[in-house]
């Protein structure tokens, strides 16, 4: 089956004219990035908005944690944890859900540094977001590395590389 697709991909290809796949190339880059552009946007939106108004830095405590068992249809099951910590502002005690899990126990009463909204002190931040940087960083250069690795070939070998 993999030779069939291959050989009407091939016939597809050696239809076109170089100016076309340089164009249809060029729009698949174009709309990829504007998607990754959009994606970042959605994603950094709601940090940006939290770093902004969560300027109190609290120490917290992990209180206790949630455990939730996950078993997947194919493939091992396994336990999730998240913590839920308590900390103390303004002489009110809080407990929040925290917005990361693990698979590996939490320890309970270890400490965590949280940046907070002064004005709702429910609202968090965790001060451990520079693994979601990491995560999305590696991510947005993965694919701007794929969507470059259509354009190249083009620059230099025309349509099919040569």
């Amino acid at each position: 089956m993999g030779g069939f697709l291959n050989l009407r991909y091939n016939t597809l290809m050696n239809s076109i004219s170089i100016e076309n796949y340089w164009m249809l190339a060029s729009i698949k880059y174009i709309i990829g990035l504007a998607i990754l552009a959009i994606g970042y946007f959605l994603a950094t939106k709601n940090y940006r908005q939290h770093k902004r108004v969560c300027t109190h830095q609290v120490q917290a405590i992990v209180h206790r944690y949630l455990r939730q068992y996950h078993n997947p249809d194919e493939g091992a099951s396994y336990y999730n944890y998240t913590n839920i910590y308590r900390y103390e502002f303004g002489g009110k005690q809080y407990e929040i859900l925290s917005t990361m899990s693990s698979t590996s126990i939490p320890t309970l009463n270890s400490t965590v540094m949280l940046m907070i909204n002064p004005n709702n002190p429910k609202e968090v931040m965790e001060r451990n977001d520079i693994l979601y940087k990491l995560i999305f960083g590696f991510f947005t250069v993965l694919l701007i590395i794929v969507g470059l690795c259509e354009i190249i070939p083009l620059i230099f070998g025309g349509p099919y590389g040569y």
